[in-house]
């Protein structure tokens, strides 16, 4: 482990050679701070959602609303945890597909994460 700010941190468990708008299945976890049970509970062996959990359920849901290259697949919202398989698609934009377009040579432009990505996703 490396220290940041002087506190240990986990590495990040993404390719850095990967491309993470590239068309693929992306199983993803999203855990809650402090893994504080937000989501709802287990009982008899069976999730029950509280009122926090069914709106995390319906956020998820919601995703391919906001991206139209977005699949879901199979997820499980858990106590203080999501699973979930995120499918991105090749995007397709009027007549043509897969056409490039350039970013405005700004700072803004270049730190800024890039549309579609799996990170813009799960952020939304």
């Amino acid at each position: 482990m490396t220290k940041y700010k002087n506190q240990y941190r986990v590495e990040s468990a993404r390719l850095k050679e990967w491309d993470y708008s590239s068309p693929w299945w992306y199983y993803v976890t999203i855990n809650t701070k402090n893994h504080v049970e937000y989501f709802g509970r287990v009982v008899k062996n069976m999730m029950k959602l509280n009122e926090v959990g069914k709106v995390a359920e319906n956020c998820w849901l919601e995703i391919p609303k906001h991206f139209a290259n977005v699949e879901l697949n199979y997820f499980v919202i858990m106590p203080n945890h999501v699973h979930g398989i995120i499918i991105i698609n090749p995007e397709c934009r009027d007549v043509a597909c897969n056409v490039s377009t350039e970013q405005q040579n700004n700072f803004m432009s270049k730190i800024s994460p890039n549309k579609n990505t799996l990170s813009v996703i799960v952020r939304s």
